[in-house]
């Protein structure tokens, strides 16, 4: 069975992150730096959205503004066509989610709070450590 190609393009930007440690380690810091944004009022919360989905589609807008950057070209070649309609493909809150998770793993490890299980718990259901709210 194979997979659908949104999926395919999406793992495959997944794994472009993921083996450059930089990259990943920036992505992470850009979500901590949302939530610290959204905590001090500097990232308005969506009208429709929980406070983890407003820095989710947050960090998914700012990723997908980098890479369109870094990836179109100045002309309109087809590599340029071709790349553009597998970028348009990629979905980029489920590759913000998993930066959000980290970052929330690294703010309750800052907090001295056993990480594994209170970020599940924190990401999963409203919940409140420290200040430090994302429901």
């Amino acid at each position: 069975m194979t997979k659908p190609f949104k999926t395919v393009v999406t793992e495959d930007f997944r794994q472009h992150i993921v083996n450059d440690s930089g990259m990943m380690s920036y992505w992470t810091d850009r979500g901590r730096d949302l939530i610290r944004n959204l905590q001090s009022g500097q990232l308005a919360k969506g009208e429709y959205w929980t406070k983890y989905q407003t820095v989710k589609f947050a960090l998914a807008d700012e990723m997908k503004e980098f890479y369109e950057d870094q990836l179109f070209g100045d002309g309109y070649s087809l590599k340029d066509e071709l790349i553009h309609s597998a970028v348009a493909w990629v979905e980029w809150d489920d590759l913000a989610d998993n930066f959000v998770s980290s970052a929330v793993e690294q703010i309750c490890y800052d907090l001295d709070i056993t990480a594994y299980v209170k970020a599940n718990e924190f990401i999963n259901n409203p919940y409140e450590i420290e200040g430090w709210i994302l429901e």
